[in-house]
């Protein structure tokens, strides 16, 4: 898979203040945000073992923190351990509100997890992050990134022409100069595929 396609994705956007939006960490515990906003410092800080501890202490005290298990599934995907981080998107997924904002950090969280995982397994964690990705643009076709990221979840599925598709709007919307490098990118992987047509796309 060529490097535009594997670098971390960052700018998460105000995860904090998005666990407010979504009123996920107001449950009258003062407790549960204060994990939460730990959490969040020391995976800024590049500690996930210990961000991985306050995550779990939110969702140890309210089991339906959105917010809480998504913070657990990035900060296992931090560490490389993507059993659990499967197993906290998973629960992450089961309790998410049904709002752009929500899709659009669990889809960037699937992509995260889609990026440390093996593979042989990627494809799958891939195309749940393009499908999370594309809910929240049907939502809100302002969320900013939604469409480079569905683009690269896309990719990495394997899904050349619909990552295209992705990547053309995400040129045409102006919210990510990335997208120019990775149409770039995606067409010289194509362009060797064609010469090889029993590659693996998107590996």
């Amino acid at each position: 898979m060529h490097d535009v396609a594997m670098r971390p994705i960052t700018s998460f956007r105000g995860y904090l203040g998005l666990a407010l939006l979504l009123g996920c960490s107001s449950t009258g515990d003062d407790a549960v945000s204060t994990a939460l906003r730990e959490g969040e410092l020391r995976l800024g800080r590049g500690d996930p073992m210990g961000a991985r501890v306050a995550f779990s202490a939110a969702t140890t005290r309210n089991p339906k923190s959105f917010i809480g298990w998504i913070g657990m599934a990035r900060a296992a995907a931090a560490s490389y351990d993507t059993g659990e981080a499967e197993r906290a998107l998973s629960r992450a997924l089961a309790c998410s509100p049904e709002t752009a904002d929500a899709l659009d950090l669990s889809g960037r969280t699937a992509l995260e997890l889609a990026r440390v995982t093996p593979k042989p397994q990627r494809r799958l964690t891939a195309q749940l992050a393009s499908s999370l990705l594309a809910r929240a643009r049907g939502f809100d076709r302002t969320v900013p990134n939604a469409a480079y990221h569905a683009g690269l979840g896309a990719w990495w599925s394997g899904d050349l022409a619909g990552a295209m598709n992705w990547f053309d709007e995400a040129r045409a919307l102006g919210h990510d100069p990335r997208a120019e490098a990775a149409v770039a990118a995606l067409r010289t992987e194509a362009a060797g595929l064609d010469t090889r047509p029993t590659s693996r796309a998107g590996d």
